[in-house]
């Protein structure tokens, strides 16, 4: 029984800590990438305004 509640816990301590890296991990692309993206973003919506500008002077 004591094995058993041994291997239990060691499962449950390893896959905690797997779990805690990935949420760094997400966390730490989350918070690095936001600025990237709101600029990805702001272009994006900067070029669609400028093609409907475009398309609005030919008609």
């Amino acid at each position: 029984m004591t094995d058993l509640t041994t291997a239990v816990y060691t499962a449950l301590i390893v896959f905690g800590a797997i779990g805690l890296t990935e949420i760094a991990f997400m966390w730490y692309d989350i918070s690095h990438h936001d600025k990237t993206d709101d600029d990805i973003q702001e272009q994006w919506c900067s070029s669609t305004k400028q093609k409907r500008t475009k398309h609005n002077e030919q008609k």
